[in-house]
């Protein structure tokens, strides 16, 4: 085992099994970020979104709509839902519900008053697609919504990794490879906590490091600018690495959907993995902390400059063009083989400087 099973583990697992089972390694159960949300085309209005276990509440932060007014008010609505997963094709979750306007409240500095709030009927529906990225319909326009990232760290691939990480794997999908040693039927989660405190090299060759907690086994983390894919990697025996795969449209703010596969290092990850969860418990703050030189950070223009919005846009739109004409989309296996060559630089970081521990148990 990685980690001990604790209650956190027992409370991440149940977090995992809140939103449904993963039936595919590419196509699982997530949890949708809270926080705050924007269409970047339409900046000025705004939704503030906060998930808690499968309710939502929803506000909206927008402007009248009185054509010959000198200045648009603003105005403020809420809605609060149940949401519900899709039962047929990609996994997504949604809640529909009615607007309420609240007015008249108390103002800055000014005495407590109860707010006038009243139910609308107008309906709106509210769709997660990913981890942060959804789509609102309200009074018959379809809006796209993305989670509103504004601190620079989280546009940088390699800064956004740094901090505590806690990983829980599901073990109970049926896919072909091993996850615990022979208890998977009695214990069907396991849990690794990594600190990733350091990021080291230039371009290409640029890793964020780190150690598994309480060991001293090492481990890599890298980015995929072309396909788009992050790798987390633990070395743990010579013959034996446990990958981390995510691909960047599942990274949010301080959580990763991705896949967990133990391989022989020098061979090209199946996809054969098992569906993992990771949540980032501390972040840059807490790793720079722990390790001063982390803020020694390689030269910014040496990595990638896309905000990370855009880096999944173009990922999409690589997906869309093909040889100068619109093509079906490229599978996620597809960009993953296409990504080995990262891959195999971070393993022979790794190989390089890992302590490696005893062989695992059969």
């Amino acid at each position: 085992m990685a980690f001990s099973r604790t209650s956190t583990l027992l409370g991440l697992a149940l977090l995992l099994s809140a939103f449904g089972a993963a039936a595919q390694v590419f196509t699982q159960a997530f949890v949708p970020e809270s926080g705050f949300y924007w269409n970047p085309e339409q900046p000025g209005r705004g939704y503030a979104i906060e998930v808690q276990d499968r309710q939502v509440f929803l506000t909206i932060y927008t402007y009248t709509d009185e054509a010959n007014a000198a200045l648009r008010e603003p105005l403020w609505f809420s809605a609060l839902g149940t949401l519900t997963p899709t039962v047929t094709g990609p996994v997504s979750y949604r809640f529909d519900d009615e607007l309420v306007f609240s007015e008249d409240g108390q103002c800055l500095g000014c005495a407590f008053r109860d707010p006038v709030s009243t139910f609308t009927g107008r309906p709106i529906s509210l769709t997660f697609e990913t981890l942060t990225t959804g789509q609102l319909l309200i009074d018959g326009e379809l809006i796209p919504i993305q989670r509103f990232w504004y601190s620079p760290s989280i546009d940088d691939p390699y800064l956004a990794m740094q901090g505590q990480w806690i990983f829980v794997t599901d073990c109970t999908a049926p896919i072909n490879n091993n996850c615990f040693p022979s208890d998977v039927n009695v214990q069907p989660f396991e849990a690794d906590l990594l600190t990733l405190d350091l990021v080291i090299g230039t371009g290409v060759a640029t890793t964020t490091e780190g150690l598994r907690s309480g060991t001293n086994l090492e481990v890599s983390g890298s980015y995929d600018a072309v396909e788009n894919i992050f790798f987390v990697v633990v070395a743990e025996t010579v013959n034996e690495f446990l990958a981390y795969v995510v691909f960047g449209e599942d990274f949010g703010t301080d959580q990763m959907n991705g896949i967990a596969e133990r391989y022989t290092p020098g061979d090209n990850l199946t996809g054969d993995g098992f569906p993992a969860f990771g949540r980032r418990i501390s972040d840059l703050t807490f790793s720079e902390t722990l390790n001063p030189s982390a803020k020694a950070t390689p030269e910014p223009a040496a990595r990638p400059r896309l905000s990370r919005s855009e880096r999944n846009a173009a990922q999409l739109a690589r997906q869309a063009e093909k040889d100068g004409r619109v093509s079906a989309p490229r599978t996620r296996a597809e960009r993953l083989a296409a990504a080995a060559p990262t891959l195999r630089a971070l393993e022979n970081k790794l190989r390089a400087k890992a302590t490696f521990g005893p062989p695992r148990e059969p």
